[in-house]
């Protein structure tokens, strides 16, 4: 080992038989992990020699010493989109031969001086320069009370410091995912924020601060994200994110982040209060923006004004001053998922358009298909940019409104298990009248009930009133006035049993 120009060792006799396991595989499996890893050292070696485990590295990683004080994760300032997602990439490579580092930090990392290389490139932006950095550290700390490398770490589990404090137990405790993803759920803030989760000096949790500080869409949810990467009850710890949930999510972030910036650079803007307001016919607005034709066949038209009425529900629904902010960021999540879908349906070959996973998701022929892609995709798409003009701009004029940030505040704190990708946060809303019962329970199953194929049978007690005197695309329209102001308590109860039947069933 006496050519390599920085090593380390650990006795064997001190590892626990799980990091010895960990070790062995690691060794066994060294030339693949290296293969598509960009943040695990290729010029990693491991040997065992005289009951010790020796890691060093060749002499081309020459500056990895002089780095090491220098410069960590939290410290760079560059794209921590570009980081985390290889971080999280490296950790399912590494699950996959049962490798788990439920002891990692910030500190595990190195920056390797080899120059600049390019992120990928996100939208029309110049593409991003960035640091190389590698794990040096693989979980090999000796598990004891008294170890200081484990009393620094701010970011171990509440389980793994709770096996570490039985006596004589460190032989036992066995390495998991739910222990791992925990200190990943740290890196990751530490990332974003340049600052710890947890303040090691004043045990400061620093989640909540960092979520409404600037009150924007991508800090709430990235703060769901760590939310449930660290989730600290016993109860609830289990509910933890895998790695791979934790790498789609950010995914997702990442892709909503870019769907904003492409909004901002929209010109136009609409009046977000007018197009969703309780007054305003849905359906006039559609005819306004996207121009529809009379011989346009109804598909297009069925689609979008089953998506822009899940959007007004939430609308009509959350119209009080102080639930400004919740409404806001539930709409944009929809308007995010419907983006994302429509790209992903223009992607999409003809072939494909009939499984389950498509947008349109009310037997549709080929023909409406092809009707709904040519003549309103794009000009919906268009559309959702334009409200998300609206919403941004609406925000700032309301951010100094300082009882709708507290309400906001104290509905997230109460939403840690809500996935910010599908949820709505119904456990949120109060249910002490009927109405009430009934906003929330298509609030919880909004995806459902106002689906244009169980449309009648969720709402069959007021069915005579929706199809009177109405198209087919003016029922939502219709329903919503419906619910919001004209159903008796009779039908409420009836309507309500007729909801839970139907997502039962």
């Amino acid at each position: 080992m006496n050519e390599l120009n920085f090593q380390f060792s650990h006795s064997i006799q001190d590892l626990n038989q799980t990091q010895i396991n960990q070790v062995e595989s690691l060794i066994q499996n060294l030339p693949d992990i290296k293969n598509d890893s960009q943040m695990f050292p290729q010029d990693l070696i491991i040997e065992k020699k005289d009951h010790q485990y020796y890691f060093g590295f060749e002499l081309q990683a020459k500056s990895l010493l002089s780095n090491k004080s220098q410069i960590c994760l939290m410290q760079e300032i560059g794209y921590p989109y570009h980081y985390s997602k290889h971080l999280l990439r490296l950790l399912i490579k590494l699950q996959k031969y049962n490798i788990y580092l439920p002891t990692l930090k910030q500190d595990s990392f190195i920056n390797i001086d080899q120059g600049n290389q390019l992120s990928q490139q996100h939208s029309n932006e110049s593409p991003i320069k960035v640091q190389q950095f590698v794990l040096y550290q693989f979980g090999l700390e000796k598990l004891e009370q008294n170890s200081q490398a484990l009393i620094s770490n701010y970011c171990l589990s509440p389980e793994f410091k709770e096996a570490l404090n039985c006596e004589n137990n460190y032989n036992k405790i066995h390495f998991t995912e739910k222990m791992a993803i925990f200190n990943t759920g740290c890196i990751l803030f530490e990332l974003y924020t340049k600052h710890q989760l947890y303040d090691k000096e004043t045990s400061k949790y620093n989640l909540t601060k960092y979520m409404f500080k600037k009150l924007e869409y991508e800090s709430f949810l990235f703060g769901q994200l760590v939310q449930k990467c660290t989730l600290v009850d016993e109860q609830e710890s289990n509910k933890r994110l895998t790695f791979q949930e934790a790498l789609s999510q950010l995914n997702y972030i990442d892709q909503c982040v870019q769907i904003i910036k492409i909004a901002e650079k929209q010109q136009k803007q609409i009046d977000f209060d007018l197009f969703f307001s309780l007054d305003s016919s849905l359906y006039e607005q559609l005819n306004l923006f996207l121009k529809y034709k009379c011989h346009h066949q109804m598909t297009g038209r069925l689609f979008i004004m089953q998506n822009l009425s899940i959007i007004k529900f939430i609308y009509i629904l959350f119209k009080e001053e102080d639930h400004f902010y919740f409404r806001n960021f539930l709409i944009l999540k929809l308007i995010m998922k419907e983006l994302l879908e429509l790209k992903e349906l223009k992607d999409t070959p003809y072939e494909h358009y009939k499984s389950e996973n498509t947008i349109l998701n009310f037997n549709d022929s080929e023909d409406e298909i092809r009707e709904f892609l040519q003549n309103y995709s794009q000009k919906y798409t268009e559309l959702l940019y334009q409200l998300i003009i609206g919403i941004l701009e609406k925000e700032k004029q309301n951010r100094n409104k300082e009882q709708a940030k507290r309400v906001f505040k104290k509905q997230f704190s109460q939403s840690q298990l809500q996935d910010f990708q599908q949820e709505f946060h119904a456990n949120l809303f109060p249910e002490k009248t009927p109405q009430q019962q009934l906003h929330k329970l298509c609030l919880a199953n909004i995806q459902k009930v106002f689906n244009y194929n169980n449309l009648m049978h969720n709402f069959q007690p007021i069915f005579l009133q929706l199809i009177r005197d109405h198209h087919c695309y003016e029922i939502y329209d219709h329903l919503l006035k419906v619910l919001f102001q004209d159903v008796n308590q009779h039908q409420i109860q009836k309507i309500i049993a007729a909801i839970r039947n139907n997502v039962n069933n």
